[in-house]
């Protein structure tokens, strides 16, 4: 069944509907989607180097062409065409999205982010993500799930039941504030409330 319903996606007849209670549900792709007009492929390209740049600049057009799958002669045209600011920083260069309200968001701000989440998977060049406080990555540490402090990572985490309790067992590669350790703990209530089961942190590494 899984496999069928994968096809049916992929053919864009169902999508991901609603949950109801913990059950996901389907729905007929023509009936959530919207038509919408067809588009020239250059049109097409700069549209999709748009929508992500917005989305995850500043890039580099490795980082674009390896999300997307587009050949890099591809990506590059792409970006050329959504005339986007461009930032050299030594020998990259990078294309960030158009100017807009500027969010302000606490300082530190910390997220415990799936492994699978585009904050860092959707870049093929990861460093300008590290924390410059890490100075060796771990990978058994990393191949869970990633501790972020203001969008650098600095540490990894899994998730533990104990006795009807979820563990959240961070493992970090910086030493972490005061204020750092207070957002992994708010980080971990936002858990509890989501599975609406209790949650603890457990922290080692780097104290």
């Amino acid at each position: 069944m899984a496999h069928v319903m994968m096809h049916a996606e992929l053919e864009r007849v169902v999508i991901s509907g609603p949950r109801r209670g913990k059950q996901f549900t389907y729905a007929l792709f023509d009936d959530r989607v919207p038509a919408s007009p067809a588009l020239s492929r250059d049109d097409a390209l700069a549209l999709l180097a748009r929508r992500y740049v917005t989305s995850h600049g500043p890039a580099q057009t490795s980082d674009f062409a390896w999300w997307s799958g587009l050949a890099a002669a591809d990506a590059r045209r792409a970006l050329e065409l959504a005339n986007l600011p461009q930032h050299d920083v030594g020998t990259l260069r990078y294309y960030a999205p158009s100017p807009s309200r500027r969010v302000v968001l606490p300082d530190p701000t910390v997220h415990l982010l799936p492994n699978y989440d585009e904050c860092l998977v959707a870049f093929a060049d990861r460093t300008a993500a590290h924390d410059a406080r890490v100075k060796k990555l771990d990978t058994v540490i990393l191949g869970a799930h990633f501790v972020l402090s203001n969008g650098k990572l600095i540490g990894g985490w899994r998730r533990v039941h104990h006795k009807g309790t979820t563990v959240v067992k961070a493992t970090l590669l910086a030493k972490p504030t005061r204020a750092e350790l207070a957002g992994m703990h708010a980080e971990t209530a936002r858990l509890a409330t989501f599975l609406d089961a209790p949650a603890r942190l457990d922290v080692t590494g780097s104290s």
